[in-house]
């Protein structure tokens, strides 16, 4: 489960952690934030992934002197992903706030990014300098690179080595582990025992669960008892390093790399000023400095496999940044979608389509012909390109080839949704690596009842690529479909529907200085919590209205 959380930016002052599912549903009246915080997701992770710095002397390789610390820069008007129209610091800035630092703090993928950036409102900054930014693994470990103040910072918590590799641990683990299974394969056939209405196996596999949860909590508590008596907590701080190469990597990755490179090379010193010397310059050092400096390459080298390991994982997130964003737009009804209308983002989706290569039989394929189908819409598509220069679209309904825009404007937009989704699947699948999708108000010119299947739509999606998918709707249709689908499944308790449930309505409130809220499902499929005034309860009260005046 991922998270977001924010400090003055845009309408929000103060937000407090969102816990992510792997399919998130915002709902809420207009400007009550939810475009915000999908506009803060997205300018974090484009900086993340492409972070620039300044003031590296040109041709200037090696350990850089104090004076030359490259600082990263936060960028307002980072729009690889979407045009997000945030441009400089001032819009970015609450406007209800004196404070003069953004804080944006999300996890993606398992790393914990904490960023803050400064500047001053009034000057139509588009570029800011990165305050600091702090990096959580899961490992339990946490680095602080502080760029205004030139220091680094290492909490390492919990660590590994001290008790994953005793025997007794392992064995706890592999322990738990079989205990999980079991209490999975007996709540699958206590479900079957309750459509069958089979009362002695449910009462037995009631007993059996309770054993095994018992069992459970037991083996948990003396996992964490081993680990807590053979961890340990480091924390350091250090002046900030930083070995230039000119490798193009990742500002960020070179930094973590720098710390290693410097504690490995013993002809870098440190004089008072804090500015890196050769062996060679190296001027008579205090003793205090001398030892603190040997202190920190100590702990360095001591801990160079955890942060090799960390860096490597690093890179590997900071590769694999993918965001897609499927914003609400027209749909077309041009017969011809040419190749080169890149800014008509039909054509550029079934363009995209086209290239992917989705083979007949492929998992993508299938996905698209059953949803097709549960659309009411057709069996198949057909794309036909027309001498390089555009497509045609036609699908395949009742032994017909119909053209796409002959179609309804409703059909059109499921039709392009569809093959955008089938696109980014068949890219994860392929490539082994997730990404974020977010999708604006897909309701648009569908039919109620379609509107409602859409909900099984992004279930099936998600589930199928395990993406994190964020969908910004006005569809109550939508929203109670997925109650529908929760009360199906005869979930146990709410703990059991909590681990399994992959979705999670959040209510944004249109009343300034309210957050954000989870909605809660119940076993039932009911909200535990209630929705904003004007949603759910608005086609009730103009109902009541109308027997009102009927009455009279």
């Amino acid at each position: 489960m991922s998270q977001i959380s924010l400090k003055n930016f845009r309408k929000y002052e103060t937000l407090e952690p969102l816990f992510l599912n792997g399919l998130n549903i915002f709902v809420g009246k207009n400007n009550a934030g939810k475009s915000t915080v999908v506009k803060a997701i997205m300018l974090a992770l484009d900086n993340l992934r492409s972070l620039r710095w300044n003031n590296v002397p040109s041709g200037d390789e090696g350990i850089l002197q104090k004076k030359t610390l490259p600082v990263p820069l936060f960028r307002f008007d980072a729009n690889g992903f979407h045009n997000l129209h945030i441009g400089t610091f001032d819009r970015a800035h609450c406007n209800y706030s004196d404070g003069k630092s953004i804080v944006f703090d999300l996890e993606y993928q398992g790393i914990g990014f904490k960023m803050v950036v400064s500047g001053n409102v009034g000057e139509g900054q588009v570029t800011v300098p990165l305050e600091s930014l702090c990096l959580t693994f899961p490992t339990g470990g946490s680095y602080e690179f502080n760029f205004s103040q030139q220091f680094v910072s290492f909490k390492m918590t919990k660590e590994e080595a001290s008790y994953l590799d005793r025997g007794v641990a392992n064995e706890l683990l592999n322990l738990q582990a079989q205990i999980e299974k079991r209490i999975t394969e007996a709540k699958d056939s206590l479900k079957l025992a309750i459509e069958k209405s089979d009362a002695l196996q449910i009462a037995q596999l009631n007993e059996d669960i309770n054993k095994l949860d018992a069992r459970r909590n037991q083996i948990a508590y003396s996992i964490k008892e081993e680990y807590d008596n053979n961890s340990f907590v480091h924390f350091v701080t250090f002046p900030l390093y930083y070995l230039h190469e000119h490798a193009g990597e990742n500002v960020l990755v070179q930094y973590f790399k720098s710390l290693v490179r410097y504690a490995e090379n013993p002809n870098f010193h440190i004089e008072e000023s804090g500015d890196m010397l050769s062996g060679q310059q190296k001027a008579v050092k205090s003793s205090i400095l001398y030892k603190a400096e040997m202190g920190n390459r100590s702990f360095i080298l001591d801990k160079r496999q955890i942060i090799n390991r960390d860096v490597m994982e690093l890179e590997k997130v900071l590769a694999s940044v993918n965001v897609e964003y499927l914003q609400a737009h027209a749909a077309t009804q041009k017969l011809i979608l040419t190749i080169d209308d890149r800014q008509d983002i039909n054509s550029k989706i079934i363009h995209e389509y086209y290239q992917e290569g989705i083979q007949p039989g492929d998992s993508m394929d299938l996905f698209l012909k059953k949803w097709l189908a549960a659309f009411e819409i057709g069996e198949s598509i057909e794309i036909s390109q027309l001498d390089g220069e555009g497509y045609y679209v036609k699908v395949e309904t009742d032994g017909r080839r119909v053209h796409l825009a002959d179609m309804g404007m409703g059909s059109i937009q499921l039709v392009v949704l569809l093959l955008r989704l089938a696109t980014l699947g068949n890219r994860y699948l392929r490539s082994g690596q997730s990404g974020w999708v977010f999708i604006e108000e897909p309701e648009q010119n569908i039919h109620p009842l379609l509107q409602s299947r859409l909900a099984e739509l992004f279930y099936d999606f998600q589930q199928s690529t395990k993406t994190t998918v964020i969908v910004e709707t006005h569809s109550e249709y939508l929203i109670r479909r997925t109650q529908l689908m929760v009360s199906e499944r005869s979930y146990i308790d709410e703990e059991d529907l909590k681990m399994d449930w992959p979705i999670t309505v959040f209510c944004f409130p249109s009343e300034q200085g309210k957050l954000p809220y989870d909605m809660e499902y119940q076993t039932n499929g009911l909200f535990r919590q209630k929705f904003d005034n004007g949603f759910f309860d608005e086609a009730g009260r103009l109902h009541m209205e109308i027997l009102k005046r009927n009455r009279k």
